[in-house]
């Protein structure tokens, strides 16, 4: 994989701010295709082919043949059985310039993470190393579940990549918006191409209504944890930023009366771990950070429906059953089982409540686009949501736009509808992923904590240091970084805080 494809990338963000509509970003592209070949006939294969090869990007035929089309009204080109023949004359875009110019800041980019790998326990060895790394990074923000005939992405996914991939650049990320403002705006750009990038393997999104008056979009458990800033000041702004966009296309934001019943079981099971040197999770690591205590996340778990109502969130009581609608809950319970592991049994038992409830709202009413889907579930874990659109694809009312979506999905598309009046919706949505990629997983965790017990047996350090290496947040904000989230780093001879 070369940079082609994050150039490219930086090219489309330019088109954005022009304020052209989605597919017209890609015209640029095509037509540049079409002076370089001088073909007598073309055919939206062969575009894709070149646009794959010179340009890093996979487009689909259809959204290729619908630009095409477009572009026959004031090209000289002429259709004939799908074929497309040139007339005349084709202006040449000057794409070759403009990559010229975007490679400089791209390379700057690729540049600053390979130094900045250095600083890790797993140093990126060359440049096409960092491409991947980056590529990988930007493929995690998707928006899967909507047409699966589609892919999810522009990007061609990297063939090798790891998860260290995903923290290195986070953390790099992070790295960038506090000392390198110039570089970040870069990556930042990347990112907005991307998400532009996404909607160009949507044709459909073209033609959806600019507002979504008739859609209700029901916030899963984690995402009202994250309103309420139980997990960091970046997830809340990001979250609080998708409901003001969603409000502004007037579409409703609503909760489930359950899911408020298990925000506060959540709450309540992180204020009994905040003090024990067992607690997991980002909750209690945000609550040691941010010195809150146990009786401050009880009364927050006290005033969960007044401060999501202040929010923007409306708790909505959980429909009935109704047994036209009822899905088959066993059946489910399986799909969740083969992509997903659950740590607290009560939480699939949350999940399988909240999508048959979308079930009973949408009915058998079809949803060809989001727009009018009437009901969807918005969550952050994208493995809960592919597993949904993978259960739902045998009814028809859910075999365009899943029962499940995720946040990053929704912003993707809402974003899309007004670039240009939700611009710190990019940023948001960049924060708050690299924050969350870079706290310290369970497992991690709990690899950390069976070294520092071994530690203990040994008499190797005093009891007040092992206590400040069990709970202080420090110490957790270097974990994952000096990781790269690879547990196999806590070994006796190398792990980083000896």
């Amino acid at each position: 994989m070369s940079s082609t494809t994050l150039i490219s990338l930086a090219i489309l963000k330019v088109t954005v701010d022009h304020g052209n509509d989605y597919l017209d970003h890609l015209q640029p592209f095509i037509t540049q295709v079409l002076a370089d070949h001088k073909k007598a006939s073309i055919t939206p294969s062969f575009v894709c082919g070149s646009i794959r090869s010179e340009f890093g990007l996979e487009i689909p035929q259809p959204t290729v043949a619908l630009v095409l089309g477009r572009m026959a009204k004031r090209l000289p080109l002429q259709k004939a059985h799908g074929v497309f023949r040139i007339a005349g004359d084709i202006p040449d875009p000057g794409l070759v310039s403009k990559q010229a110019r975007s490679r400089r800041h791209i390379d700057a980019v690729l540049e600053g993470l390979l130094d900045f790998s250095r600083t890790t326990a797993k140093p990126l060895a060359e440049h096409e190393a960092a491409v991947t790394a980056l590529c990988s990074f930007l493929n995690k923000f998707s928006i899967p579940c909507l047409r699966s005939y589609l892919r999810d992405t522009a990007i061609p996914k990297p063939k090798r990549h790891t998860d260290a991939d995903i923290v290195l650049v986070a953390d790099y990320v992070q790295h960038l918006r506090r000392t390198s403002p110039e570089r970040f705006e870069s990556f930042l750009i990347m990112l907005q191409g991307h998400m532009l990038a996404n909607a160009l393997t949507r044709p459909d999104l073209s033609t959806a209504q600019a507002h979504y008056k008739s859609v209700a979009f029901y916030f899963d458990t984690p995402l009202l944890v994250q309103l309420l800033g139980a997990e960091g000041a970046a997830k809340q702004e990001a979250a609080s930023d998708v409901v003001k966009l969603l409000t502004r296309l007037r579409g409703r934001t609503a909760a489930f009366t359950h899911s408020l019943d298990e925000l506060r079981t959540v709450l309540e099971g992180a204020a009994d771990h905040v003090n024990s040197s067992d607690g997991r999770g980002e909750i209690v690591l945000e609550a040691r950070r941010r010195k809150t205590t146990r009786s401050d996340l009880l009364l927050l778990s006290h005033l969960a429906e007044e401060q999501l109502t202040e929010a923007g969130i409306e708790v909505v009581t959980t429909p009935p059953y109704i047994d036209k609608f009822q899905i088959d809950e066993g059946a489910f319970e399986q799909v969740l089982d083969d992509g997903l592991s659950y740590w607290n049994p009560r939480a699939k038992e949350y999940d399988i409540r909240s999508v048959r409830s979308i079930f009973t709202i949408r009915g058998d009413r079809p949803a060809p686009y989001l727009e009018r889907a009437r009901a969807v579930l918005v969550t952050n874990n994208v493995a809960f949501a592919k597993a949904a659109w993978k259960y739902g694809r045998k009814y028809e009312s859910f075999r365009d736009v899943s029962s499940v979506i995720t946040d990053f999905s929704l912003a993707n598309m809402a974003w899309l509808k007004v670039p240009m009046g939700a611009v710190g919706v990019p940023t948001t949505q960049l924060l708050a992923f690299s924050y969350a990629a870079v706290q310290p997983s369970r497992r991690l965790l709990d690899r950390y904590m069976d070294e520092i017990d071994k530690l203990e047996e040994r008499g190797e350090f005093p009891e007040r240091s092992l206590q400040l290496l069990r709970s202080s947040p420090t110490v957790y904000d270097e974990l994952t970084r000096l990781t790269l989230g690879d547990d196999s780093v806590l070994t006796g001879n190398t792990w980083a805080f000896r």
